[in-house]
C-alpha cells in the first residue's frame, strides 16, 4: 500500500481529525523496539528522535501558543517535549512517566524488548520525565487522566509521581483518575480541545 493511500484510509477511520481553530501536527514514532515506538525520543540512549520532533515542530508551528496531547508512549511527546521546550498545556491519558524505574522492572523479564531497546548500555541515557519536571521554573498546565489499576504503569507509580513535582512546584494541573483496571481513561479528543481552548481564553475551567 502506497504512503498516501495508507494516510487516506486512516483519516477516514478517523485516527486524525482537524480541530476547528487549532493546526495539528501527529507525527508517528516508527523508530524503537520492533519499529513500535522510541517514546518519540531515540533508541539505544541516543535522542535523535527528540530532534527529529523538535525540528518538525518548529518547521510547522506558526507564531502563537502550542499544546501536546497523547497516551501512553504517546505521552512522550506530550510531557516530555511539553515541558523540556515549553508548551503552553498538555493533555495525557495513561502516561508512562518513570521509565528509569519501568526499565529496571521490565529488563529482568526481557532483556531485548521495547524498554531495553529504548535504554542501550546506559542506565542514565533515557527520558528522565521527573528530574526536567523538578528543573523547570514553571510547568506547562496539565490534565492527566488515567485508571488506577493499570496494567502497564500504576497511578501510583507513574502519574501520583508527577502530579507531587506538580504540587510542590504550585503548577496548575487537572486530575481524573478513575478505580478502574486496564491501561487507559476515558480521555477523548475534544475535552481536550476544550482544555486548550479554556487555557487560551483564560477562562475558568
Amino acid at each position: 500500500m502506497s504512503l498516501p493511500e495508507a494516510w487516506r484510509r486512516l483519516t477516514a477511520r478517523g485516527a486524525v481529525k482537524a480541530w476547528e481553530s487549532f493546526g495539528i501536527l501527529a507525527p508517528w514514532d516508527t523508530f524503537g523496539w520492533r519499529r513500535r515506538g522510541s517514546w518519540f525520543w531515540g533508541e539505544r540512549g541516543e535522542a535523535f528522535v527528540e530532534s527529529m520532533v523538535q525540528d518538525l515542530i518548529k518547521r510547522h508551528r506558526r507564531e502563537g501558543p502550542w499544546f501536546g496531547a497523547g497516551g501512553s508512549v504517546g505521552r512522550g511527546a506530550a510531557l516530555y517535549h511539553g515541558i523540556k521546550y515549553k508548551c503552553d498545556g498538555v493533555y495525557v491519558m495513561c502516561p508512562q512517566v518513570d521509565l528509569a524505574a519501568k526499565i529496571a522492572e521490565e529488563k529482568a523479564n526481557d532483556a531485548e524488548g521495547p524498554y531495553a531497546h529504548l535504554q542501550g548500555g546506559s542506565k542514565d541515557a533515557v527520558p528522565e520525565l521527573l528530574g526536567l519536571a523538578e528543573s523547570q521554573e514553571k510547568l506547562p498546565p496539565m490534565f492527566l487522566v488515567q485508571n488506577q489499576f493499570d496494567h502497564v504503569n500504576p497511578f501510583a507509580e507513574h502519574g501520583f509521581k508527577l502530579l507531587d513535582v506538580y504540587n510542590r512546584k504550585k503548577g496548575w494541573c487537572g486530575l481524573r483518575v478513575y478505580p478502574a483496571i486496564g491501561h487507559g481513561g476515558d480521555g477523548a479528543r475534544d475535552e481536550a480541545k476544550l482544555f486548550f481552548g479554556h487555557i487560551l481564553d483564560k477562562a475558568p475551567l
